[in-house]
């Protein structure tokens, strides 16, 4: 990817995250008109999918919840309006991807683990990059399990 391209593709992705942040404030805002509620519903799972890379990359349980049970949908928007979407985080947008990323595989999330790849792909995420989060967070489960075996290892002295 040239740099004039991996330019053009990280303003789209800050212009599709900020779009995305005012519609969760309009959404909160609205959110006791129930046809608004549902218009803003289908526009917030378009706008996913522009940030993922493919609607294809919005887990399921999102699109499930949009028919369901928007409520909760709502709570996850908002919630990720809070942290890795949160523009007055210390952290830059990729690393705040990339830390949603390794929290995504140490908790086995595939649907996450898949939104998320696809997310920082779209970011231009670097191959390098993505396996050394796999190595890391790798090395923290097995020192966890290491860190857990600390009473059977003391028994054993």
């Amino acid at each position: 990817m040239t740099q004039a391209h991996q330019m053009m593709t990280n303003l789209a992705v800050a212009v599709v995250t900020e779009s995305v942040n005012k519609k969760i404030k309009n959404m909160n805002n609205n959110q006791h008109d129930e046809h608004n509620h549902e218009f803003n519903a289908d526009e917030m799972i378009k706008m996913m999918g522009q940030k993922m890379g493919g609607e294809e990359h919005i887990p399921a349980a999102i699109k499930y919840a949009k028919d369901v049970a928007p409520e909760l949908m709502m709570q996850v928007m908002t919630s990720s309006m809070d942290s890795v979407s949160d523009e007055k985080s210390p952290l830059d947008a990729k690393t705040r991807q990339f830390v949603y990323f390794a929290a995504a595989l140490a908790t086995r999330d595939t649907e996450c683990i898949d939104a998320t790849l696809h997310t920082l792909l779209t970011m231009g995420a670097k191959k390098e990059e993505l396996v050394s989060i796999i190595k890391i967070v790798r090395h923290a489960a097995n020192n966890g399990i290491l860190g857990a075996s600390a009473p059977i290892l003391k028994a054993l002295m």
